[in-house]
């Protein structure tokens, strides 16, 4: 188990930054006119050592006058695409996702055409002026990306396959008023058509490359410091809210902030394809998916990319050049799928020194009254308490609710096991969800430890309450003890790295479920109900009061499930766990369940132990179907379903 480290991260950034550096003396070397080595190392001394005068004028002229400007430029745009479309890849959890394929660069060319436009007709100083493109590519930049968004989303969720089609659609649309714009209107639109398909060759003033680099460096700045947060969205807003992100603020940075970039960059360059959907996929097969390794590395992997493609547009047929978004699509287009999905890398295990658990750190020498008196105390103490609380879903406030989940109250302890049952569309998860915290109340309350639980920020409640979701879809691969290092999330702040006791914590999760095994292996390379070991080790990496499961049988075998809530009833005895579980496994329930949360057609029919609540005509009633109940082997009731009856 490595977790980053900040010397790990400025080491793969200095192995770009060399082959950066190498590939910009190529770019500066080649061209229709050559350049020798030593006459460019002596110019580029000369340069540093403000000795400018002693240049030559002709190596003057071609190396810094006209390629040096065009590789910085190839610098900052590279740059920006890449990051831009690592942003997306995460934010939209698709892994098409980049300015190009969504439409953006087609969002912003419109915009900037437009700023073009509208220039000649405004009253405005040559300052304002050169930056009304670079705004009018950001807005449009910005319009494109929220169209995508609101076109990507079915029932409140992000739709992959729709969220493509949408940007494939409104790319398409814009490209066609673009060329309408072109052919119907006089002037330079005309000559714009090279420029659409990614130039780097218009001039700019020194001030322009200014205001670019800053830009770039704000922009992808606001990006970093969401890092973090983005390698949780990978599971998907609701996962990555329970375990503390705040998942509004962490959208509206990324869309700012990743439109902005496309609008810089597509105001100077024209639409390039293929860098911001390439470069992040062959940045993740080299150094793994962990956004604060690859936001810097695929903004250096992006300047990499698109220098050496710009010096191929202006060499291979020299002294003619080709667009730079020719060659990005022909030279970056075809190793696409191969990086998109190849993570499956060797590595060697790492050595797990496991420290007992908290409860075993009590000294041997506490006295025995005092466990008493410890005893005592929890015995009485409610940790959750439900009071009347309601809830009601419907398409607008102007119409019927429809779904009403009707007062419920129960209250639980620390070290309990809460079971809440009842049939499909009973209310069950609109209760769990209650009780996350994801959802605010109609009436009544929900108190952790006195406190309301949806009023806590996402990062407090993430600390006290975790959620085990049904499933935890992953967009790219991640190793079990990366995805477990994610409950840590919420105890650290946003730009620091996990400290050793995180990695303690993390490996002592693992082996607490039995899974200190699987530590290296990949999440989708595990069975099931490995996987479902997995996610409850993360959730126990949060050090929560409240555990709740959402189905965690679910798609397990009968060893697995047993196996699963032998570890929850253990773990909540000793750690003093308050678990609350959805389930449909009557004869689970009955088995490890201190309380019973007997739910039908949104109304709570009866709280209490199993022994009180199963009862035949009541399941009778709920499940609508033929029951028997009689007393098992452990002493707890046991249900079986009657057919022929």
């Amino acid at each position: 188990m490595r977790a980053l480290t900040l010397r790990r991260l400025l080491l793969q950034c200095s192995i770009l930054v060399v082959i950066l550096f190498v590939v910009v003396v190529i770019a500066l070397k080649f061209g229709a006119v050559p350049v020798s080595l030593y006459a460019l190392g002596r110019d580029l001394l000369r340069l540093i050592l403000g000795q400018s005068s002693q240049i030559s004028s002709d190596y003057g002229l071609i190396v810094m006058n006209i390629r040096l400007p065009r590789i910085l430029l190839g610098i900052i745009v590279g740059a920006s695409l890449a990051v831009a479309g690592t942003s997306f890849q995460a934010l939209l959890r698709n892994p098409l996702a980049d300015p190009y394929v969504l439409g953006v660069s087609m969002g912003a060319s419109l915009g900037s055409i437009l700023a073009l436009i509208a220039e000649p007709h405004l009253s405005i100083s040559p300052a304002l002026a050169a930056l009304l493109t670079p705004l009018g590519a950001f807005l449009g930049a910005g319009a494109t990306i929220a169209a995508v968004y609101f076109l990507g989303r079915r029932e409140g969720q992000i739709d992959s396959a729709t969220l493509l089609l949408g940007g494939v659609i409104i790319s398409s649309f814009l490209s066609a008023i673009i060329m309408f714009l072109m052919n119907t209107l006089s002037g330079n639109l005309r000559g714009l058509s090279f420029w659409l398909m990614g130039d780097l060759s218009t001039p700019l003033q020194k001030s322009a490359y200014w205001f670019l680099g800053i830009g770039f460096l704000l922009a992808a700045g606001a990006i970093y410091t969401t890092a973090a947060d983005l390698n949780l969205l990978l599971s998907g807003e609701k996962e990555a809210m329970h375990l503390g992100v705040d998942v509004p603020r962490v959208r509206l940075v990324v869309y700012i902030a990743a439109s902005l970039l496309t609008g810089l960059a597509v105001s100077v360059s024209g639409a390039i394809g293929y860098v911001g959907l390439i470069v992040p996929h062959a940045i993740r097969f080299i150094f793994g998916s962990d956004h604060r390794t690859l936001l810097p590395t695929a903004a250096l992997g992006g300047a990499i990319a698109l220098v050496f493609a710009d010096t191929l547009a202006r060499t291979i047929v020299a002294p003619t050049e080709v667009s730079v978004g020719a060659v990005t699509a022909v030279v970056y287009s075809c190793p696409d799928g191969s990086f998109r999905w190849r993570r499956h890398r060797r590595c060697r295990r790492a050595a797990l020194h496991l420290p007992a658990a908290p409860e075993a750190l009590v000294s041997a020498g506490s006295s025995h009254a005092r466990h008493l008196a410890e005893a005592g105390r929890l015995a009485n103490e409610i940790r959750l308490s439900v009071e009347q609380v309601s809830y009601a879903y419907s398409a607008n406030l102007a119409q019927a609710p429809l779904f009403t989940l009707e007062a419920t109250s129960f209250q639980a302890k620390p070290g309990e096991i809460v079971a809440i049952l009842g049939p499909n569309a009973s209310g069950k998860s609109t209760l769990l969800k209650l009780i996350a915290g994801a959802l605010a109340p109609l009436s009544g309350r929900i108190l952790l430890n006195g406190f309301v639980t949806h009023s806590l920020t996402p990062r407090t409640r993430a600390q006290r309450i975790a959620v085990v979701q049904q499933e935890s879809p992953l967009l790219f691969p991640a190793r079990a003890w990366e995805f477990v290092l994610q409950g840590r999330h919420s105890h650290r702040r946003s730009l620091r790295f996990e400290s050793e006791d995180d990695v303690i914590i993390a490996k002592n999760a693992l082996a607490q479920v039995g899974a200190a095994d699987l530590s290296d292996r990949w999440m989708d390379q595990i069975s099931g109900g490995e996987k479902q070991r997995v996610i409850l080790a993360r959730a126990l990496a949060q050090q929560p009061l409240l555990l709740l499961l959402d189905e965690p049988t679910l798609h397990l075998d009968i060893a697995a499930q047993i196996g699963l809530l032998d570890a929850l009833r253990r773990l909540a005895a000793e750690n003093r766990y308050t678990v609350v579980v959805v389930t449909h496994e009557l004869n689970l329930a009955a088995e490890y369940a201190d309380q019973v949360v007997l739910m039908q057609r949104g109304r709570c029919l009866r709280v209490g132990p199993p022994a009180n609540i199963y009862q035949r005509e009541l399941l009778e009633q709920v499940f609508q179907t033929p029951l028997s109940v009689e007393l098992g082997s452990s002493g707890r009731p046991r249900v079986t379903v009657l057919t022929g009856t």
